[in-house]
This record gives C-alpha cells, structure tokens and sequence, in this order.
C-alpha cells in the first residue's frame, strides 16, 4: 500500500510537470505561428523572434504559477484559521476536561472512603449473618432452598387443582344420578297415586255394592218374617207378574264403571279371608232370632220369589271357588281385608247411606253411576314434588356455587 502510494504521488508530479510542458508548448507553437505569419509577410530576425516567443511562453506559465500559488496561499490560510479555530475548542476543552477530571477525583476519594465505610459494614453484617446462620442450621438441620420450596408449592397446587376437578366432576356425576332418580321417583309416586285412586275408586264401588246386598238382605228378612200370605198375593197382583230385583254388579260388562272389575269372568270379587267362613259378612247386622216357627234361611240355596217389584237373588256359595280369578295378569289385585272397616258386633250396625236405602214398592230405580258417591280426594300431595323441585333447585344452586368457587380459584 505504501508503494502504490508513493508512486500514485509519482505520477501525479510528474503528471504536472508534463501538464505545465504542454502548455509551455502549446504557447510556443501560438507564437511559432504567429511568427511565421508575420514571415511571410516581412523579413525579420528568427532567432529574436524565438527568443521573445520563448521569453512570452515563460512569463505567461510564471504567470499562472503565481495565480496558482495564490490560490494556494489562500487555501491555506483558510486552513489555518481553521486550525487556530479548533486549538480555541480544543484549549476550551482542555480547560473543562480538567475541571471534571478534578471533580471526579473529588468523587473518587469520596466514592473510596464510602467503599471502605461500606465495606466495613458488610463485612460486619456477613460474619454476623453467618453466625445467625449456623446457629439456624444448628436449629433447623437441613435447609430447603427457596427454588425447591416453590417448585414443591406449585406440585402441590397442580395436585390441589386435579383433585377439585376430580371432585366437581363427581359432584356433577352425583347430581345427575340424583337428578335421575328423582324423576325415576315422581314417575313412581304418580303410578302409585294413579294405583291409589283405582284402589279408593274400587272401595268406593264395593261400599256401595255392600250397600245394596245389605238392602237386599233387608227385604229378603222383612219378606221371610211376614208371613202373611195375602200380602204377598197383593205384591204379586200389583203388576201382574213376577217381582223382579235390580240387577246386582256382575262383572266389567254390567258396570258403567269401567275400573272396578276386569277380567272376562264377569264375577265380583270374593269376600275378604276375614269373613270367608262366616255366614254373614262383619259389615250386615246378625240374623233376626226365628220366633215366627218358620225353618231358618241357609245362604246355600236360592230363597223363595219376594212380593212387590223385587226378585229373589242369587243363591250364595258358603265356600269361595277354587279357581283363582287374579291369575290374568291384565286383571288388578284383590282389595287387601285392611281397607275395609272392621265391624264390632257389639254395637248396632252403621245405617245404610240415603243413596242405598230401600225404595218404596211399586217404584223402580236404575242402579248405575248416579247412585255412586264421588270418589274421595286421592292420598297424593303436589307437596311431595314442590319437595323434590325445591331438592332440585338446591342441587342445582349447590352444582353453580362449585362452578363459582372453580372459577375464583381459577383467577
């Protein structure tokens, strides 16, 4: 790099000192042809002419040498106010550079003395928190580092946030199962109150089937004590013909009622075990003592036709039928005996209600369901599921305050 330089430098000198050659010649050649110009015109002396063309060509390269140095020259006093400009800044400088380097010698003594005070202090504060150290390692043993402290914390934590959602998930398992087997539960409950109500409404036919057996029973006493012949021929010459009785209740077919007997034996029900092998059932009053010398009634054989508009009834069987009228299984159970009142045969019996008592002679009555008594209020209360909503809506309450507290914790 050096070399190149130097001979860049080479070049560009000898570069003008050719520059200023040529123009020397370039002068001369002026001259030259001015001079043969004015041979041709008159005859002078070529050696003075060469020496004044010569002598013309070096004043005029003088002169653009010395306006070169000019400009030169005022280049370079241009740079040296440049230069005594920048040595003013540099001494400015200079001077500020001192004036700080003071003050931050000032500043270093003060930051020394500060070192040494300061570490003295710790130096004192170290062997002190190295004595209470040891004696809490002497107290603690082993230490735990803060890092393993907080990386335990957090296992924990994950643990923690695991086990919640475990717990919510089974608490939600738990209220869905709860939630099932409550409709489970209500669809139950209203079987069982639709069965209640086919119970009362079953009761309620049988008391008023009772009813008319028992007036029935009435007339059949009344017809067997009077002995009277003529008043029997007067019931049956009232009419012309036979008394007939009101058709008892013989099955589905019969009744207006369809809930009270099913099954395609068209036969009532049996009597309950209770009263099976007795001869009168414990709802009907004992028998009337025989003083009129007339042979007592066996229930076993149909009884003698009855004066007035009433025929004598069926004859019952003493013993019920073998055969059991429940093995259908579209047919509803029997009534359990415990439904029925029991009967103290020391008291009188109840009287029979307004709707069953006997009709007077001469006068028919249709036995359908207009003599039936409304059916009592069913035994199911909405109570049962206001309850079962209102544990619905603590389940679900209880479900919303596990999302919440997830939730917070989760913030």
């Amino acid at each position: 790099m050096q070399q190149l330089e130097m001979r860049l430098k080479e070049i560009s000198i000898e570069k003008a000192t050719l520059e200023k050659e040529l123009k020397g010649k370039e002068v001369e050649i002026k001259d030259l042809v001015d001079v043969i110009n004015r041979l041709n015109s008159n005859n002078l002396d070529l050696d003075k002419l060469y020496d004044v063309s010569h002598i013309k060509a070096e004043a005029k390269t003088l002169f653009e040498e010395r306006n070169e140095l000019k400009i030169r020259l005022a280049e370079i006093e241009g740079v040296h106010n440049l230069l005594e400009e920048h040595v003013k800044v540099v001494k400015e400088e200079m001077a500020t550079l001192t004036e700080q380097c003071k003050i931050a010698e000032k500043e270093k003594k003060d930051a020394e003395t500060r070192l040494e005070v300061l570490t003295n202090f710790f130096e004192e504060k170290e062997a002190q928190r190295q004595k209470e150290e040891a004696i809490w390692l002497q107290q603690q043993g082993e230490v735990v580092s803060t890092v393993e402290r907080i990386q335990t914390m957090q296992n924990e934590i994950q643990n923690y946030k695991q086990q919640v959602e475990v717990l919510k998930r089974e608490i939600l398992d738990q209220e869905r199962e709860y939630k099932n087997q409550i409709s489970l539960l209500e669809t139950k409950a209203h079987e069982q109150w639709v069965v209640a109500r086919q119970v009362e409404r079953r009761l309620e036919e049988s008391k008023v089937e009772a009813g008319q057996l028992r007036n029935r029973l009435t007339l059949i006493e009344k017809n067997i004590n009077d002995v009277d012949p003529e008043v029997k021929l007067h019931r049956l010459e009232a009419n012309g013909e036979m008394t007939t009785s009101p058709p008892l209740y013989l099955g589905a077919e019969s009744s207006s009622s369809p809930i009270m007997f099913s099954g395609s034996s068209g036969v009532p029900p049996p009597p309950p075990p209770s009263y099976l092998h007795s001869l009168f059932p414990p709802y009907l009053p004992p028998p009337l003592p025989n003083t009129s010398g007339v042979p007592p009634y066996e229930v076993s054989q149909r009884p003698p036709p009855l004066g007035g508009r009433l025929s004598s009834p069926p004859p019952m069987p003493l013993h019920p039928p073998t055969s059991n009228r429940y093995d259908n299984a579209g047919s509803p159970p029997p009534m359990s005996p415990h439904i029925l009142p029991p009967f103290d045969h020391r008291s009188p019996p109840p009287p029979p209600p307004a709707s069953i008592l006997p009709l007077p002679l001469g006068t028919s009555h249709s036995w359908g369901e207009e003599s039936l008594p409304p059916p009592r209020n069913s035994g199911f209360h909405p109570t049962q599921r206001e309850r079962v909503r209102n544990h619905k809506g603590s389940l679900h309450s209880s479900g919303e305050s596990l999302d919440k507290s997830h939730h917070n914790s989760k913030v």
